[in-house]
């Protein structure tokens, strides 16, 4: 009677319960992103528009960065922390024209390269928020976030520098099992190389400072 008749109609709730789950889930899988060559052009973007990446590989015979061991890490942070007081020394030198110029392009050497350096980052940051799975994905294999932070200390657009401290924010607290390992290490490392740099930097001052001391006083 009635109770069937409520019966049979509870029973099609749930299957349209049921049927409105896969929709939902391949929704959300719709947005793992699986576009290999997209991933490639990216990278070859970032390699090009971000000029510690490029002085790398011509200082180390075509070699492009390698996160493969924590020595070779060690050695890029080291690199990065020179190449950025190479770039201020060299910043020091130039005109005041030449200069407000170094100062917008430092990130890749041009006007458009700061533009790009800064949208492959947000559009990196939007593929994360798209899918924890593309974290995972790209990193793994291209380390997108990981070059820009070991980049950090060599950029000078304050835009960039935010917008990789928010991505590098996101992944670890917005992100569930995402493995952000590799940047977490890469933060470490480039802030040793920096403190390492800094104290070797103030000790040459410190002793140029006695010995001109010891020259005033045996004058």
């Amino acid at each position: 009677g009635e109770g069937g008749a409520d019966g049979d109609d509870y029973s099609r709730t749930d299957d349209d319960d049921d049927d409105d789950a896969p929709a939902v889930v391949d929704l959300a899988e719709n947005k793992v992103a699986t576009n290999t060559n997209a991933f490639e052009i990216m990278d070859d973007l970032m390699m090009r528009s971000i000029s510690l990446l490029g002085a790398y590989k011509a200082r180390h015979g075509g070699l492009r960065a390698s996160f493969g061991n924590a020595s070779e890490l060690t050695g890029m942070a080291d690199f990065a922390v020179r190449y950025a007081w190479e770039l201020l020394l060299e910043r020091h030198r130039d005109t005041p024209t030449d200069l407000l110029v170094q100062n917008n392009s430092m990130g890749g050497g041009s006007n458009d390269g700061v533009d790009l350096t800064s949208e492959l980052l947000v559009t990196t940051l939007q593929l994360y928020s798209d899918h924890a799975k593309n974290f995972d994905l790209i990193e793994s294999e291209y380390h997108m976030l990981s070059h820009y932070i070991l980049s950090f200390p060599t950029f000078s657009d304050v835009s960039v520098k935010v917008l990789t401290l928010k991505t590098l924010e996101y992944v670890c607290t917005g992100l569930a099992g995402a493995n952000s390992n590799m940047p977490l290490r890469v933060v470490t490392e480039v802030f040793v190389s920096q403190c390492k740099f800094l104290l070797g930097v103030a000790s040459e001052e410190g002793g140029d400072v006695d010995e001109k001391d010891d020259g005033d006083d045996d004058d």
